[in-house]
């Protein structure tokens, strides 16, 4: 077998681990969890049955794997369904986005795509994992770090009509009415509440979850101080959130480029 493989066995019913994260569509009052879990190739589990059992050679179930993958493909492509050791049934069925204007066509214009179906007995394997922590992810919106590409540094002073890259989770701006303002900030260095004051960050040339980048505008004044504004309603997917997410980086500078 080759090197790359690096096997570390492990409690087959070692306890599991479950990360809450809010759901964007109901305020963050409703959670969704998700297992956290490490993806086991098939190499892995030759080497383990290799170990198991010392009269099997590596190379001949490496090559039954081969094998066992060939006919997998081969009974799809003829248009069967293949049940995979009673543990799963891979299907073939209709893609309703592709197929609702009656598009039955071939190749990439295909409606045709597969599902997979596991079966009773190995939904109740999982079902004795023992979940060891319930943990809450921090995903909310922030922006982390600013960085400016005219001085090259991370800082608090960004250049006048130059580009700069907002880091941090959450950032893309998505949605109607979503973009990036300047904000001038009154007395207590809090936004000023008149949007007419706002300066709108036009040009964005990176409209990423966590990276934004965009030119600071001509308008911004010297030396006064402003934060950094996202409104968006990127909620993790492809569908907006209900209310926009209202996002504030530290207070900020600008200065002239020298």
């Amino acid at each position: 077998m080759s090197n790359e493989v690096n096997i570390n066995f492990e409690n087959a019913s070692r306890p599991g681990k479950v990360k809450l994260y809010s759901n964007a569509f109901e305020n963050g009052v409703e959670f969704y969890g998700k297992f956290d879990q490490k993806t086991v190739g098939t190499r892995v589990i030759i080497a383990r049955i290799a170990k198991k059992r010392p009269a099997e050679s590596e190379q001949t179930l490496q090559s039954c794997a081969g094998l066992f993958k060939e006919e997998i493909m081969e009974s799809l492509k003829a248009g069967d369904a293949v049940n995979l050791f009673d543990l799963c049934t891979i299907k073939i069925c209709v893609d309703s986005k592709k197929g609702k204007n009656n598009n039955y066509g071939t190749g990439e214009e295909s409606p045709l795509t597969v599902k997979v179906t596991p079966s009773e007995s190995l939904k109740v394997c999982v079902r004795n994992i023992q979940i060891e922590d319930v943990d809450y992810a921090n995903v909310e919106p922030a922006i982390r770090k600013i960085y400016d590409r005219y001085s090259q540094s991370y800082s608090t002073e960004i250049t006048k009509g130059k580009e700069i890259r907002l880091e941090g989770e959450r950032l893309k701006v998505f949605g109607i009415d979503s973009a990036v303002f300047l904000c001038p900030l009154d007395s207590r260095n809090l936004p000023v509440e008149d949007t007419e004051q706002w300066i709108l960050c036009k040009k964005i040339t990176r409209n990423a979850p966590k990276n934004v980048e965009f030119y600071v505008p001509e308008e911004a004044e010297i030396d006064k101080p402003y934060k950094i504004f996202i409104k968006t309603y990127y909620s993790g997917g492809s569908a907006p959130r209900k209310t926009a997410n209202l996002i504030y980086s530290d207070v900020v500078t600008v200065k002239n480029a020298e």
